[in-house]
């Protein structure tokens, strides 16, 4: 079952009370968590994930980047790591959420709403780039996400949320120009071209972007730092690279054994979800006793209706959204994927 507006209030207000999250239902066995506790969190996260897309479109009749291009991302990948989900969700998803592709080709303007990158279509190229196998995303819109992220890039190599409103653009989605250029960047490596000059197009964006990338990443959070280490990953880095990346990454995890999105703001499944997310293409077993944490954490804050709580914030200077559910959307999301990479189903051949 799905809480409403006010369900999600009144938990948000009694997790401000408390402090904590903890679920006792979901307490693991005595040990360390294990592979088929991670799956059983997993499908209780699809599950939630599924049915609460399903009522957003009834009952909101628009294709969000939460509840729509999320879940295309979720159920994509479920259907990747040999998780049931039923026939036709996932096509039925992705058709709805195309809505978010609309306007695509506009060409880049001088106006607020002319420089601002489009989140869905961001997102439907990242599904494309981490699920090989997905047949959600059509190769004819993966090439007009292409144009349009190039289309769409600043002087200076970066891409930016800019100017939308900063009340508009809360964290951690929309958490910095820094991520935006990392998320942007490790799309246009990951799709190949056959055309000559659109590769040597394509590189000489990402050739920029790297470019502005060295020269600002000084303040890189928990979430740069996964994106990083996938964008670094799916470009063949050396293997003495991409374990620098992981073992800074894992040192970042929480007492709680959760990760925080930043100082000062407690762990979530939406920080937690993604470097578990992340560290599976870096080769990271759920046997380590850094994931075994993590997945502990996951549990123990995982609600009884299968999504895991994510407490709004504010970019500066602004005040967080009263209502949860977006957010808690995304986080329930990124905890489910991280969980089902770390836990598949099928076997997943060898990097």
């Amino acid at each position: 079952m799905r809480f409403s507006i006010v369900g999600w209030a009144a938990m948000f207000a009694v997790y401000l009370l408390s402090g904590t999250a903890a679920r006792s239902e979901n307490a693991p066995a005595k040990g360390s968590p294990t592979v088929l506790q991670a799956r059983r969190l997993a499908e209780r996260g699809l599950e939630f994930i599924r049915k609460d897309a399903v009522e957003w479109r009834t009952t909101r009749k628009c294709a969000s980047c939460h509840q729509g291009s999320m879940t295309v991302w979720a159920l994509a990948e479920a259907k990747s790591q040999g998780y049931a989900i039923p026939v036709g969700a996932l096509a039925e998803a992705a058709e709805w959420s195309k809505e978010r592709l609309v306007g695509l080709e506009m060409p880049r303007a001088d106006t607020p709403g002319g420089k601002t990158l489009n989140t869905g279509a961001l997102i439907a190229g990242l599904i494309a780039a981490t699920v090989p196998s997905q047949d959600a995303i059509a190769a004819a819109d993966v090439q007009r996400i292409i144009d349009h992220l190039r289309r769409y890039q600043d002087a200076d190599g970066a891409w930016r949320w800019s100017p939308i409103p900063s009340k508009n653009r809360p964290p951690p989605v929309f958490e910095s120009d820094q991520l935006a250029t990392v998320l942007t960047d490790l799309v246009l490596g990951t799709q190949d071209s056959a055309d000559p000059e659109q590769a040597s197009a394509r590189r000489d964006s990402r050739e920029q972007a790297a470019a502005w990338l060295d020269k600002n990443s000084t303040t890189e959070t928990v979430q740069v730092q996964a994106f990083r280490l996938l964008r670094d990953v799916r470009a063949g880095k050396s293997r003495r690279e991409i374990n620098a990346r992981v073992s800074r990454l894992l040192g970042a995890q929480s007492k709680d054994g959760g990760w925080s999105p930043e100082k000062d703001v407690p762990s979530d499944a939406y920080s937690t979800g993604q470097v578990l997310y992340v560290l599976s293409f870096a080769g990271v077993k759920p046997e380590k006793k850094e994931i075994q944490r993590a997945i502990e954490f996951l549990a123990l804050n995982q609600e009884s209706n299968g999504s895991w709580f994510v407490a709004p914030r504010g970019a500066p200077g602004e005040k967080p959204f009263s209502n949860p559910a977006p957010i808690s959307y995304f986080g329930s999301a990124w905890a489910t994927m991280g969980l089902m990479r770390m836990a598949p189903v099928i076997a997943r051949p060898p990097r």
